[in-house]
């Protein structure tokens, strides 16, 4: 079997294998899930970008590092759950998965990068670990049905326009931890 192949709408990455390249499954539309082992440790830059189709991942524990734009336009996608070794989520790495409604961000993670969320519209609420240190630039932006934030105690820094665009958000409470608040975040 090659390190990848699409059977009936499901990816599948061969056992033993450590990383997901870069642009792996880039553009494949008709990729509805994946099926990753266990052996993955790394997932690649755009690795599932533009896969408009996919509905479900799940990724394992094993997982230690996503790359920006993982899942980029991933429009049907609803739910993820972050493994817990994971430390950031890097930049643009669900950008436009409009269809992203249910997102676990386990404790571990310390910063999430710019527009990491930006234009998820179902996002209506999310749950911030303790870990978490800073929220950058843009990361929700445009998360329409957010309605409402609890940043948690520890977070010292929020980025320019983080929660700009979000035009259903009605309450923000914020930690007397924060340091550092952008202009029109």
């Amino acid at each position: 079997m090659a390190k990848y192949e699409i059977k009936d709408g499901v990816g599948i990455i061969s056992e033993g294998t450590t990383s997901i390249d870069e642009f792996a499954f880039h553009n494949c539309k008709e990729l509805k899930s994946v099926v990753i082992p266990a052996s993955v440790m790394a997932i690649g830059t755009c690795a599932f970008e533009n896969c408009t189709g996919l509905t479900k991942i799940e990724l394992p524990e094993s997982v230690k590092e996503i790359g920006g734009d993982a899942f980029i336009r991933c429009t049907s996608l609803s739910s993820i759950k972050i493994p817990k070794g994971v430390s950031s989520i890097a930049p643009y790495t669900f950008l436009g998965c409009v269809g992203l409604n249910n997102v676990l961000i386990p404790n571990g993670i310390t910063y999430i990068h710019q527009k990491a969320f930006a234009g998820c519209t179902d996002i209506e609420y999310i749950k911030f670990p303790c870990t978490v240190r800073r929220i950058n630039d843009y990361v929700f932006e445009g998360c329409i049905k957010l309605k409402s934030l609890f940043i948690p105690e520890g977070v010292e820094s929020i980025g320019f326009s983080a929660f700009a665009n979000c035009t259903s958000l009605e309450k923000i409470v914020l930690p007397r931890s924060l340091k550092r608040l952008m202009k029109s975040a």
